[in-house]
């Protein structure tokens, strides 16, 4: 019963991912924004300190969740005692970002619980190629948004008093953010380049076949139209790390070429967001972290 729970607050996790920041609640606090994911995490988060017996020994067995929580450590004790001087209100705002984050590190240690037969024993095999199937099949629908949203709603700038960046003719989908829907997409061409067995049964395709390549083809050109320069470079680092382990160097050349043509090939509508000599927001974020510095 406790697997079969958790197994479909994951799947709801994916759908709420694919309705982004739409799915807002309205709760009218300043400052404060909840969506329908956290929500669902924050589930997951119950279910997981309920069991915190089993939830502890799960953190100790594993590295990866031993350091994160750590780090949340860290970030709260540097947050209580911070010398910048805020209020009790801006220190609980400012809380909310840990409190979101740790809620969300449970969904990792839900994937690693259901993946793992030697944790739970009764789980079935195919539980990991689902899960890729369903995380790439979430890819493929936000491509979809993406580009009915740039052909029917490309103007975010009518926005920009709600807080929203004004990006003009970019792929930003149900995100509202060519940033973060580019490392989707990134994310959904490392599992078509690196799962097969989870591929073929959702699409039909086995090995790549035609279908196969259409549907990469597909998303490397979402990718591409959200002129996002970190998600290029996201995908330029996954293929030299999946090109050093399967010590087909050649594919870095032919990708680098693939993508500098790519970006050359662009369109370039009017809009400072399309250029990507652009250095408004580079400057932007060195100002950040020179803030951040002091």
């Amino acid at each position: 019963m406790f697997n079969k729970f958790l197994k479909y607050l994951f799947y709801l996790t994916l759908f709420s991912i694919i309705l982004g920041p739409v799915a807002a609640l309205p709760l009218g606090i300043l400052q404060v924004n909840i969506y329908f994911t956290d929500i669902v995490v924050g589930l997951i988060s119950l279910i997981w300190i309920i069991r915190l017996k089993g939830t502890i020994k799960l953190i100790r067995s594993d590295k990866i969740a031993s350091y994160f929580c750590i780090f949340v450590a860290v970030a709260m004790i540097s947050l209580i005692f911070s010398p910048i001087n805020l209020n009790i209100n801006e220190k609980l705002i400012s809380s909310l970002y840990i409190i979101r984050l740790f809620s969300y590190f449970f969904v990792y240690l839900t994937v690693r619980y259901l993946t793992d037969s030697s944790t739970i024993g009764g789980v079935h095999s195919d539980t990991p190629e689902v899960f890729l199937r369903l995380l790439t099949f979430a890819g493929v629908i936000l491509a979809v948004i993406g580009w009915l949203g740039y052909f029917l709603y490309p103007d975010l700038r009518n926005l920009y008093y709600l807080g929203w960046d004004p990006h003009y003719k970019r792929i930003f989908s149900s995100f509202f953010d060519p940033n973060y829907f580019g490392l989707m997409m990134v994310f959904t061409l490392i599992m078509l380049f690196t799962w097969k067995e989870s591929l073929r049964n959702t699409f039909q395709v086995a090995g790549w076949t035609p279908g196969r390549w259409i549907l990469a083809i597909f998303i490397f050109i979402s990718l591409m139209f959200t002129y996002s320069r970190s998600s290029y470079m996201a995908l330029m680092g996954a293929l030299i790390t999946y090109s050093l382990f399967k010590k087909k160097y050649i594919l870095i050349a032919g990708a680098l070429i693939i993508l500098i043509l790519s970006a050359i090939l662009l369109p370039r509508p009017s809009g400072e967001g399309v250029k990507l000599e652009r250095v408004f927001s580079i400057e932007q974020r060195i100002e950040n972290w020179k803030q951040g510095a002091q």
